[in-house]
């Protein structure tokens, strides 16, 4: 993985509707569409518990922000709802500052 890419990877449990997306990398502002793509996909599948594990993010941009917020704000209007875990230091002060820590973690 180049040092400006962003891997992901989903875990599904069909049992009770939930996944996990795990992120890796950058989301900034080359890869936030595929960050979008993903979020979206999951929605589009009924998804009612979406997990990102951010425990490998390295960076989380503003426009990276923008997309979480809007698919949360969709996710809700389909019953579902988007929690965060495995937030290193930099990012958690990112929501922190945001005042986003409260609805994600």
């Amino acid at each position: 993985m180049n040092t400006k890419e962003v891997e992901f990877m989903i875990e599904h449990n069909s049992q009770n509707e939930s996944a996990t997306l795990y992120v890796d990398g950058f989301v900034d502002a080359e890869t936030a569409a595929d960050f979008d793509k993903q979020l979206t996909s999951l929605r589009i599948k009924q998804i009612k518990l979406l997990i990102l594990d951010f425990s490998k993010l390295i960076h989380f941009s503003s426009q990276g922000i923008t997309f979480l917020v809007q698919n949360t704000i969709a996710f809700k209007k389909n019953g579902g709802e988007i929690k965060i875990v495995g937030l290193n230091d930099n990012v958690k002060a990112i929501f922190d500052e945001l005042c986003l820590s409260k609805f994600f973690l």
